[in-house]
C-alpha cells in the first residue's frame, strides 16, 4: 500500500544550506527505495512530501531526514495510506526557495507575511502541487 509523510522544519541557522547538494543527496536515497516527493523552502522553513511503501519512507525519515544537520524542529503534519503519487516522476522535485514561489504561496494561502509553519496539512499539500506545475510551467530543475 502507498503511504506518505508531510513534515514541517526550520532551517538551521548554524548550517549554510545548500539546495543543491540536499536535493541531490536526496533524489539519490529517495531512487533506491522507490520513494518520490517535492520539498519547498520559505527561506526559513522546509515542507517536504515524500511518498511510497511506509517501510521505506520510515527507513529515509529516520535514517536521514531526522539526522540532517541543515534543519531542526522537524513536525510531521500528515502521514497515512495515499491513493496515488503526486510526483510520480520525481525521486525529489525541489520547487524552489525564490520570491516568485513565495509570492504563489502567499496568494495561494491569503497571507501576507507567509510561513509555512501556519499553514494546514492539506494547504501544503495543495502548494507543493500547485508549484510544481509552476515548476513544469517555468522549466525547473528536473532530477
Amino acid at each position: 500500500m502507498l503511504h506518505h509523510f508531510l513534515y514541517v522544519s526550520d532551517l538551521a541557522e548554524e548550517y549554510p544550506c545548500d539546495f543543491q547538494k540536499i536535493i541531490a543527496n536526496a533524489a539519490m536515497t529517495n531512487s533506491a527505495c522507490d520513494v518520490t516527493g517535492a520539498l519547498w523552502s520559505d527561506g526559513r522553513h522546509f515542507v517536504q512530501l515524500l511518498e511510497g511503501q511506509k517501510a521505506a519512507l520510515e527507513l529515509v525519515f529516520h535514517d536521514k531526514i531526522a539526522s540532517a544537520r541543515s534543519h531542526t524542529n522537524i513536525r510531521m503534519l500528515s502521514s497515512g495510506d495515499w491513493e496515488q503519487r503526486l510526483f510520480p516522476d520525481w525521486s525529489m522535485a525541489y520547487l524552489g526557495s525564490g520570491s516568485d514561489t513565495r509570492q504563489i504561496a502567499e496568494s495561494l494561502i491569503g497571507r501576507k507575511k507567509f510561513s509555512i509553519r501556519d499553514c494546514s496539512a492539506n494547504e501544503l499539500i495543495n502548494l507543493l502541487t500547485i508549484l510544481e506545475k509552476f515548476r513544469q510551467d517555468s522549466a525547473g530543475i528536473a532530477i
